[in-house]
């Protein structure tokens, strides 16, 4: 399902046929110091999701019913937030993040086209990309093989080192092995997901960057399995629930609810 005003569509937990009730409404999201107040397309705003969060200016590049679609400086999508403020200049843009700490690779100032290596926690693997942009003192790095750049939170100039190495995923009853651009896979994130059904589009060291069937964007799995047939597709999922906006069979151009 492709919501009204997004460009990309995905799968929800729950999808039911709307017949004219229309969306629930969220609460108008709260004024803030930056100006709140009504909104329209073009307006230069300040935008996040909870007061944990920095805020984010951006664009108001359409609206969805009172409540404003918002692109942020330097994405390409526009998206709903909890709370939005007009920004009017000095009242903007929210306490400063910390700059990214530098590491072994190397830290210090970023210039579009740097090679890194990025990751938000400690937890996670290094992922190596390229430096596309900058907001402010922050660089926005576009990972290898992905068509979209990010902020993170740890940024390291890549001398060489490269990523450090997830293990590499387990093989399991539809096969694992090498693979190759091309080759079909059922991937999943841990045991507790369903297989799902993509294609190799792209390696990334030894690990496949996958695109799963009826999306536009591959992306690294953590258990990837060549899919030769019967092996595939892991145990159905649950139909849907249908619930008061009506249940049922869907056909392409059903206009639906979704959460």
């Amino acid at each position: 399902v492709k919501l009204a005003g997004q460009s990309r569509g995905f799968t929800w937990t729950h999808v039911e046929h709307d017949k004219g009730g229309g969306d629930e409404k969220r609460p108008t999201p709260p004024s803030g110091g930056g100006g709140g107040g009504d909104f329209s397309t073009g307006d230069k705003v300040r935008v996040r999701d909870n007061d944990k969060e920095d805020w984010k200016s951006g664009t108001v590049v359409d609206m969805r019913g009172s409540k404003p679609v918002v692109k942020l400086d330097g994405q390409s999508r526009g998206f709903t937030w909890t709370h939005v403020e007009h920004d009017k200049g000095g009242g903007g843009g929210g306490a400063p993040r910390p700059a990214p700490p530098s590491g072994g690779g190397g830290g210090g100032d970023y210039q579009i086209g740097d090679a890194v290596r990025v990751r938000d926690n400690d937890k996670e693997d290094w992922k190596s990309g390229t430096v596309t942009d900058m907001r402010g003192s922050r660089p926005v790095v576009k990972l290898a093989g992905q068509s979209r750049g990010f902020t993170w939170t740890h940024v390291e100039h890549d001398k060489g080192g490269g990523d450090e190495k997830r293990p590499t995923p387990p093989s399991g009853g539809g096969g694992g092995g090498d693979f190759s651009t091309g080759d079909k896979v059922r991937v999943r994130d841990n045991d507790k997901e369903d297989w799902k059904s993509g294609t190799v589009v792209d390696m990334r060291g030894s690990k496949p960057v996958v695109k799963l069937d009826g999306q536009s964007r591959g992306f690294t799995w953590t258990h990837v399995e060549h899919d030769k047939g019967g092996g595939g597709g892991g145990a159905p999922r649950p139909a849907p629930p249908s619930g008061g906006g009506g249940g049922g069979d869907y056909q392409i151009g059903d206009a639906v609810r979704v959460r």
